[in-house]
């Protein structure tokens, strides 16, 4: 690095500036100094605006930011000035594919494996699409051609087998992991791959084989050992179960998902203080591990004492504050317990972590207009339920419709909700119980009437039913 940054020095006005600048970016990068390679990058562009590496790293960048319209902006340009640049093909469909332009994606890969027709990532995401839509056959097409072009590798024979699980295809999908087994034999993957084939066959016997032979190799793979657990589940086999994850504590006792498997197997069993211990010991081994206090938490719950499932996950954000997954589970028990200053608390504080997290800013806002009603909270509901409805989901239009009407925006609030249940054939009662309503506060009975009868026609539980019917008796 310092004899890169003494040659930009000297050549400052030199044309190999934008050489230099480049191998000094991709050897930040290189050691994951990020912030530093941006620098250089942007200092780049600002030389050669068409730049594709420091182009290709822009949209990098704007993917991990989620602002995919403008890395699919920056991708395009690269790849319309280097079109043998592959990884650029291979951003560029995430990019689109991320953007729900499933058939772009599509057309960008293949292009790239018109470039390169061996470019095995291209391919490989190509299969990865076709089974994300049920194409089975055509996913099934370009496996195979990677396994032609890649013999000695074992994953395009995996994957193939899994599609063939996926298709319900199992003698199939048995055949192509023994091909892969020929090709890497006692491989763990592989022998996990069969056991699962052969449990789906109900043939748990030789599964529970597999599972074992490759425990052999891998004495305590995580991914092995819980499935050897859930096969004991799907028997029936609990104690058998349990028997399987104390001989592996015996022999590994300072592994905490050991504990944490084996607190999951005494809640099956309704040992629950035993079942309690046993997460504790996995928090005493794994302080910074949030599962063991969530699962904990949902014991206490389970039993009615939501107050100590609180105070549980209090605890694991004084182990880790800006964990947002804990802080929401907080906040929607205190929802649970119409707590809800407490709960706006900790909306509140999730949203200073990541102010983009939109169910939180929604559940925030619904607080704000429906339960801590003021000009004040309304002003911040609206602004919450606006970011929140970005997506244009109905639950988000639903509360941003629902502030509108608390605002008195009774007319727009309409349009928002209509909008909102107009967007799933899943009809959710709370929008339609919301129409009725505002129609309810403008008095006209009719359009009232028709709403909260849809609500309550759905037969769906939900939170207002009970005023729906009473509203509706009024009406009536």
């Amino acid at each position: 690095i310092s004899l890169l940054k003494q040659s930009i020095a000297q050549n400052m006005d030199n044309s190999q500036i934008v050489k230099l600048r480049n191998a000094l970016a991709q050897t930040y990068l290189a050691q994951n100094k990020i912030k530093q390679a941006e620098k250089e990058y942007d200092l780049i562009l600002q030389r050669d605006p068409r730049n594709p590496d420091a182009l290709f790293f822009q949209g990098q960048r704007l993917m991990a930011r989620n602002r995919v319209k403008e890395a699919v902006s920056k991708l395009r340009q690269v790849v319309n000035l280097e079109p043998g640049f592959i990884p650029a093909y291979i951003k560029l469909a995430e990019a689109y594919y991320h953007n729900n332009e499933i058939q772009l994606s599509k057309d960008t890969l293949s292009h790239a494996l018109k470039v390169n027709n061996k470019f095995y990532p291209a391919r490989k995401a190509l299969a990865s699409i076709f089974v994300g839509q049920k194409d089975y056959p055509a996913a099934l097409e370009h496996l195979k051609i990677l396994h032609n072009q890649n013999p000695n590798k074992i994953e395009p024979l995996i994957l193939m087998g899994d599609v063939y699980v996926l298709n319900n295809e199992l003698k199939k999908a048995s055949d192509a992991y023994l091909l892969a087994e020929q090709v890497s034999p006692n491989n763990p993957i592989v022998l996990l791959k069969q056991a699962q084939v052969l449990a789906q066959e109900k043939k748990f016997g030789q599964a529970h084989q597999k599972l074992d032979q490759a425990l052999k190799i891998t004495p305590n793979a995580i991914s092995i050992v819980k499935t050897k657990v859930a096969f004991y589940f799907a028997q029936n086999q609990m104690d058998n179960s349990l028997k399987f994850c104390n001989k592996l504590i015996k022999k590994f006792p300072n592994v905490p998902y050991l504990y944490a498997l084996r607190g999951k197997i005494l809640t099956a069993m309704k040992k629950i203080s035993q079942a309690e211990q046993s997460y504790n010991q996995a928090i005493k081994l794994a302080p910074k591990w949030l599962l063991p206090y969530y699962k904990i938490s949902q014991l206490y719950i389970a039993q009615g004492k939501i107050n100590d499932g609180i105070k549980k996950l209090k605890k694991a954000v004084q182990v880790r504050p800006d964990s947002i997954q804990t802080r929401f589970s907080i906040a929607l028990l205190y929802q649970l317990k119409k707590q809800y200053v407490k709960a706006a608390q900790e909306y509140e504080n999730i949203l200073r972590i990541n102010k983009e997290f939109a169910v939180a800013a929604n559940n925030l806002a619904y607080i704000y207009a429906e339960n801590l009603s003021s000009e004040k909270n309304l002003k911040r509901a609206l602004s919450l339920a606006q970011m929140a409805a970005k997506n244009n989901g109905p639950e988000g239009l639903d509360t941003l419709g629902w502030v509108q009407h608390k605002l008195g925006q009774n007319e727009v609030a309409i349009k928002t909700l209509l909008k909102a249940y107009e967007m799933k054939k899943d009809k959710n009662p709370t929008i339609a119980y919301h129409l009725g309503m505002i129609y309810y506060k403008m008095i006209n009975k009719v359009q009232a009437k028709h709403w909260l009868q849809i609500a309550l026609n759905l037969n769906k539980l939900f939170p207002e039913k009970d005023k729906a019917k009473e509203i509706l008796r009024k009406i009536s």
